[in-house]
């Protein structure tokens, strides 16, 4: 054998052997399913939608933030106003002051599912400064005034002040420290149970697609 076909063959293996490190290290492992209790819990979209997006927020957190404003919409855009999807978001609260607004948030839930969703888009959307008082009642009534004219904005501010939903807040943050294993953290999204390790939207959108696609 020449060394010129010895060169020739060397550079393919060499290739091949990059390519298959290449394949793993970006082939998506898919975890095993859990299932998430949102048996209540405000959804958005189709009830009939073959997949479920379980998304766990926290009000101060500055990823979730992130998550809602710039991947949520392009999520709701391809996914939940088709009807492939539906949305549900369990708020949790683990971070300093953050109880008073997530209480604000299951409040408002009470009255329409639809004036959750509007009341947390206006959260993230003008998120307070982490140097705010996000204990005050104040900024959460002017929010829920936000959402809409026919939102009963006395009714969220008695429910905040009175701690009516305090119990389901903890309960929702006990649940989310239990199916996370101990240790929370924000946004966590679930696909059908199924949790997506890195929230963008490239890798939500595979999760979907692999699960309309199972459903076909």
């Amino acid at each position: 054998m020449t060394k010129q076909k010895e060169l020739v063959i060397i550079t393919i293996f060499a290739l091949l052997l990059l390519g298959f490190v290449v394949f793993n290290h970006y082939r998506i492992v898919f975890p095993t399913p859990v299932q998430i209790d949102v048996e209540g819990r405000p959804t958005l979209g189709s009830p009939d939608a073959p997949v479920h997006l379980v998304v766990f927020e926290e009000p101060r957190c500055n990823r979730c933030k992130k998550f809602w404003v710039e991947v949520f919409p392009k999520i709701k855009e391809m996914f939940i106003d088709s009807g492939d999807v539906k949305l549900t978001v369990i708020p949790v609260s683990f971070m300093p002051d953050s109880l008073v607004a997530t209480e604000a948030l299951m409040c408002i839930s009470e009255q329409d599912d639809l004036y959750f969703y509007g009341f947390i888009d206006h959260l993230y959307k003008e998120q307070p400064s982490q140097d705010s008082d996000w204990t005050d009642i104040g900024i959460w009534e002017e929010i829920a005034k936000q959402v809409g004219q026919n939102v009963d904005v006395d009714r969220v501010k008695q429910c905040i002040s009175g701690q009516n939903l305090r119990k389901a807040v903890e309960d929702n943050t006990a649940y989310a420290r239990k199916l996370m294993g101990g240790k929370i953290t924000t946004p966590v999204v679930y696909v059908n149970g199924l949790i997506v390790n890195d929230p963008t939207f490239p890798q939500i959108r595979i999760f979907i697609n692999r699960e309309l696609k199972e459903r076909k």
